[in-house]
């Protein structure tokens, strides 16, 4: 496994200005990546998502956030991403890099959706609530966090479970409810 320590980025005239060489400690070309555009590429050229990890997580976090969102949408599908990356977008505050992958990526865990739900406004609690699948402990936060919208998108969830308790918390929400 590589160390960020390891992992060299570098910026070269050759490859062109937004093109970086991801170079191992040996001086190997262990990849290149196209500044955003093309870093979700990198997964699957390079010798291993933590080279990825470890070598893109410092860019991913100094391109704009246009680029931000371009990266969360090509990594939100991708099964072996790398899980550093997709946190750090997960918990962006700017919604537009979160939602993709708090809807999609299977790289977050059951913790980290309920981090996100128990620490972050309404719009990413909505997006964690369409994802095709919700654990109890998940939609527990999102039944007891939610406003209106969100408490809706949660009960029309059909891979949403359920634990007792939320289903209480949701039949005491609905008598208040007028719709």
């Amino acid at each position: 496994m590589f160390r960020e320590r390891e992992i060299v980025v570098r910026q070269t005239k050759a490859l062109g200005r937004d093109t970086f060489a991801i170079e191992g400690p040996g001086g190997e070309l262990l990849g290149t990546a196209r500044q955003t555009l093309k870093m979700s590429d990198l997964v699957k050229a390079s010798r291993g998502v933590e080279v990825f990890d470890a070598a893109m997580l410092p860019l991913a976090r100094a391109v704009d956030g246009a680029a931000r969102v371009l990266l969360a949408d090509g990594l939100a599908d991708v099964r072996n991403a790398p899980r550093a990356v997709v946190r750090d977008l997960a918990f962006d505050p700017d919604i537009a890099v979160a939602r993709p992958v708090l809807q999609r990526s299977p790289r977050l865990d059951e913790a980290d959706l309920v981090t996100v739900s128990e620490s972050r406004g309404q719009e990413p609690l909505r997006a964690v609530a369409q994802r095709p699948t919700l654990g109890e402990r998940v939609t527990d936060v999102l039944v007891a966090r939610g406003d209106r919208q969100t408490v809706h998108v949660v009960a029309g969830n059909a891979g949403a479970q359920f634990s007792g308790a939320a289903y209480t918390t949701l039949g005491e929400r609905a008598r208040g409810d007028a719709v």
